[in-house]
Formats: C-alpha cells, structure tokens, sequence
C-alpha cells in the first residue's frame, strides 16, 4: 500500500534491511579481495546485526513480550 509519510515510499523496515545488505554484502566483497581481516570482517558484521535489530526493536512497541 502506498504510504506517502513512508520513508522513499517503501514498507517500513525497507530502507534498513537494504542498508543492512550494502554494508554486508561491500565487508564479504572486501574480506574475499583480503583487503580487511576475518577480525575487522566478524566486528562489522557484528555491528550490522546489532543495528538491524536493534533498530526493529526499538521501533516495534509489541516486541516487550505483552500483548
């Protein structure tokens, strides 16, 4: 459905899930040319699924276990 208040028009989630993506799929391109470690590779990625689903929680009210 067409929400005009969405952020670039998309289904909320949309635009982190695509910026989630970018930056995991730019550190696995980066760790198969050897230019970063599997150290720098695991803290990225680490830090990608923390902002992921840190960010889904925090806008989600019905993730506090009632309801």
């Amino acid at each position: 459905m067409f929400n005009p208040k969405a952020p670039l028009w998309l289904p909320y989630g949309s635009v982190r899930a695509i910026l989630a993506l970018v930056i995991a799929a730019v550190t696995c391109a980066l760790v198969l040319t050897d230019r970063i470690t599997g150290e720098a590779f695991l803290a990225i990625a680490s830090a990608v699924i923390a902002f992921y689903f840190g960010a889904k929680s925090a806008t989600n009210p019905n993730l506090d276990g009632q309801g």
